[in-house]
């Protein structure tokens, strides 16, 4: 794989990702309703990757879409 497939795999591979956390928080909210909970939804993707920084779940570094 060249270095500009592997990006535009990447791309393809965060726009994925930023449509399952509008399903998410879509979900959440819904949820939310149903039973008045308390689920938080994300803004976008870095937003959920920042999270998951937050939580541990993900190195300290930040995680910047930078293609």
């Amino acid at each position: 794989m060249t270095i500009d497939e592997a990006k535009e795999e990447i791309r393809d591979l965060w726009a994925a990702l930023e449509e399952s956390v509008k399903l998410q928080s879509h979900y959440a909210e819904l949820l939310n309703m149903h039973d008045g909970g308390e689920r938080k939804g994300f803004a976008n993707a870095q937003a959920w990757m920042d999270r998951l920084i937050d939580i541990g779940k993900l190195p300290v570094r930040k995680l910047r879409r930078r293609l």
